[in-house]
C-alpha cells in the first residue's frame, strides 16, 4: 500500500516541473494528471503549459497503468507456496 501511494502520489510532485519536456511527459504518465485532463472544463480559460496532456493521452494512461501492474507483478513477487 505505502509503494502504491508513493508512485501515484509522491512520484507525481517530483514530474511537476516544465524545464525539460521528459519531465513533463513522465509527469503526464501519471493518473492524478491524467484525471485532472480528463476533468478539466474546456469552456473555462485555463493555462495549459509548455506540454499539456490530451484527452487521448489521458484515457489511454488509465488502462496502461493495470496493464503494467499485471505484467509486471509476477516478475516482481517471489514466487509462494499456495
Amino acid at each position: 500500500m505505502v509503494a502504491a501511494v508513493g508512485v501515484l502520489v509522491l512520484l507525481r510532485s517530483l514530474f511537476r516541473g516544465e524545464t525539460y519536456r521528459w519531465v513533463a511527459e513522465i509527469g503526464d504518465a501519471m493518473p492524478v494528471s491524467a484525471w485532472e485532463a480528463l476533468i478539466l472544463n474546456p469552456a473555462r480559460d485555463h493555462p495549459t503549459g509548455t506540454c499539456p496532456v490530451s484527452i487521448t493521452e489521458a484515457w489511454l494512461v488509465h488502462p496502461a497503468w493495470p496493464v503494467a501492474a499485471v505484467a509486471l507483478a509476477p516478475a516482481v513477487v517471489r514466487r509462494r507456496d499456495v
